[in-house]
C-alpha cells in the first residue's frame, strides 16, 4: 500500500507543477499502516565475528570485520572513512559519506537515506582501528587496499555479492541471512584477546 500511495504522490506531483490540480492530496496522508519488513533478521553471535574474522587470513578484513560487527556501519560506510573520520580518545567513528560501487565505478555520496552520524565503538576495537590507521594521513582510507585504493566486495564462485558463506563453509553459520551490525554495543573478551 505505501508503494502504491508513492506512485500516486508522484503522479499527484506532476498535475501539481503542471497547474492542474492546487495541492496534492497523496502528500501528508495519515493513519497509514506501518511499514513491516517480512523477513526475520538474524545477526552474528560473538563467536560467529570472532570465526569469520579470523577466516580472512588478512589484517585489513579481519578489523574491517570488527567494525562491521560492532560499529553497525554498512560495507559502502566502512570503505568509505577517512583517517580523519575516527576519534581515537571519544572512540567515535564519524559517518559523513559512503562509497558506492556500481557497475564496477566507486561513487562516493551521502550515506543511505543521507544520515550522517557518530557512531561509537567498543574499547577492543581501538586496537584494530589504530592498527588499520597506523602510518597513514588524514585524508587516506582507513579500509584501502594495498595501492591505498577503494577496497571492492569480494567475489565468490557465485559472482559478486557477500562472501559469508564463502568463508566459513561450516554449518553452524548456514542457512538464513545473516547481519554482523547486531553485536555492535557488546564487549567481546574474545575479539580483544585476538585482535
Amino acid at each position: 500500500m505505501l508503494r502504491a500511495l508513492g506512485v500516486l504522490a508522484g503522479i499527484l506531483d506532476v498535475a501539481v507543477r503542471d497547474r492542474r490540480i492546487s495541492k496534492n492530496p497523496a502528500r501528508g496522508a495519515r493513519n497509514l499502516p506501518k511499514k513491516v519488513s517480512a523477513k526475520e533478521r538474524r545477526y552474528l553471535s560473538e563467536a560467529e565475528v570472532v570465526r569469520l574474522a579470523a577466516a580472512t587470513h588478512d589484517h585489513t578484513f579481519v578489523r574491517l570485520t570488527l567494525v562491521l560487527a560492532y560499529c553497525g556501519l554498512r560495507w559502502s560506510e566502512a570503505i568509505g572513512l577517512r583517517v580523519s573520520d575516527i576519534n581515537m580518545p571519544g572512540r567515535r567513528v564519524h559517518v559523513n559519506r559512503a562509497a558506492v560501487e556500481a557497475h564496477g565505478v566507486i561513487e562516493i555520496g551521502a550515506p543511505k537515506s543521507w544520515e550522517k552520524r557518530t557512531v561509537p565503538f567498543p574499547g577492543f576495537v581501538v586496537d584494530a582501528l589504530e592498527g588499520q590507521c597506523g602510518g597513514k594521513s588524514k585524508g587516506d582510507l582507513v579500509f584501502g587496499d594495498a595501492s591505498g585504493n577503494f577496497l571492492r566486495r569480494a567475489k565468490t564462485s557465485e559472482g559478486a555479492g557477500p562472501c559469508l558463506h564463502a568463508r566459513l563453509r561450516k554449518p553452524a553459520c548456514s542457512g538464513s541471512r545473516r547481519k554482523t551490525s547486531g553485536t555492535r554495543r557488546r564487549r567481546s573478551p574474545s575479539a580483544r584477546a585476538r585482535w
